[in-house]
């Protein structure tokens, strides 16, 4: 390869061209070889690539960027993953947490054999409510759990109301229902069942006549035993009448049909609302069925009436003190002459007098402006009588 030239273009400053420093390429006696110099400081000393041309000028590489790229893109996904995994992490934290909205339910727990203060203990513990109900049992002893409604095992939410069925022995019965039984009747029905130990309470109804059962206590349909006292609750023939007064005219008769009553309706003026309650005839208390209520309604407030006093002949300034006194105000003038009136008194009014009218209300008066101008007329009648 004699008088060839061969270019060996090296970035690194420490790379050195192999073989001995003078001798020909490939060993080749003549052969001319020219190491070119390191390249120039912008150049990173980490790149170790090397190009060879053969009679060209050296390429030059296009710098450090090119070597950073994938250096970059690495970054960058690596950030994308970050993020990637912080939002399925607050995912998963509010799916787990969605929960705590819902309140924790609790298990209605195994209280049949116990008594029935056990049972109202382990309900209200775990924040439930009971509720007993005596029932009649051939199987458990009196005073013991027979059943719970829901059953245990069931999950409820809290206060949730748990009905718990207490054994009132194998003798226990049924409290009938005696609504409207005389209490005679009543007494009579209860003592089939032979329950014996019977009294009695007055209590309001509307409609239920007096001295007949409303109800008793316990209420109908408990189970009790035969010892159990029961109370007759009859009517006293009354009902609780309330205050009516500043209602509406629509509630305060709806109140009265609730209680069985009659309203009887008149209207009166009144500073009052429109169509509220003014005042009522029976005191609130305890009234009989069926009775009438006197209801009162207020109306709105219409001015009082005066008569338009006479006004004839006076002066302008002495009529309007007139209607002022009668709590009426001087309206409109009008002027017209007349031969019997003099000139700027009164000669009639509008409305005229005597007539009512609101108070506050204005009156016009027609003024007199004089006689009427006659002209012609008179001169023809002093000619006549001259020439006579």
């Amino acid at each position: 390869q004699d008088g060839g030239a061969t270019q060996v273009f090296r970035p690194d400053a420490q790379t050195q061209l192999m073989g001995a420093a003078g001798a020909g390429y490939g060993g080749q006696p003549g052969g001319q070889t020219r190491v070119m110099g390191a390249a120039p400081a912008a150049v990173p000393p980490q790149s170790s690539w090397s190009q060879v041309q053969t009679g060209q000028q050296p390429v030059v590489p296009s710098g450090p960027a090119d070597d950073d790229e994938p250096r970059g893109r690495g970054l960058l996904w690596g950030l994308i993953a970050v993020a990637v995994l912080a939002a399925l992490g607050i995912i998963l934290v509010l799916a787990l947490g969605g929960g705590d909205e819902t309140p924790t339910q609790v298990e209605v727990p195994e209280v049949v054999g116990m008594t029935a203060d056990q049972a109202k203990a382990e309900l209200e513990g775990l924040d439930l409510v009971y509720e007993p109900l005596e029932v009649a049992s051939q199987d458990v002893a009196d005073g013991l759990v027979v059943s719970t409604d829901p059953p245990a095992g069931t999950m409820v939410d809290p206060r949730s109301a748990v009905r718990v069925s207490i054994s009132g022995g194998p003798d226990a019965v049924a409290i009938p229902n005696l609504e409207n039984f005389t209490q005679e009747q009543a007494r009579a029905e209860l003592s089939e069942l032979g329950i014996t130990n019977v009294t009695t309470e007055n209590v309001d109804h509307p409609r239920i006549a007096e001295g007949r059962v409303v109800g008793t206590n316990p209420p109908a349909g408990e189970s009790v035993s035969p010892e159990t006292p029961v109370v007759l609750q009859l009517s006293s023939g009354q009902v609780e009448l309330p205050d009516l007064t500043g209602l509406d005219e629509a509630a305060a008769r709806q109140a009265l049909v609730d209680l069985g009553l009659s309203a009887v309706i008149t209207t009166e003026e009144s500073d009052q609302a429109p169509g509220t309650v003014v005042r009522q005839s029976r005191t609130p208390g305890p009234v009989p069925q069926g009775s009438e209520v006197g209801l009162v309604i207020a109306t709105e407030q219409q001015p009082d009436e005066v008569s338009v006093p006479e006004l004839f002949n006076l002066t302008v300034d002495t009529a309007e003190e007139r209607l002022n006194a009668a709590n009426l105000n001087l309206g409109t003038l009008t002027e017209e002459p007349s031969d019997e009136v003099q000139a700027g008194r009164v000669i009639r009014s509008d409305p005229s007098a005597g007539s009512p009218v609101a108070e506050g209300s204005g009156v016009n008066l027609i003024v007199s402006s004089g006689p009427a101008d006659n002209g012609g007329g008179e001169g023809g009648g002093e000619g006549d009588g001259t020439g006579d």
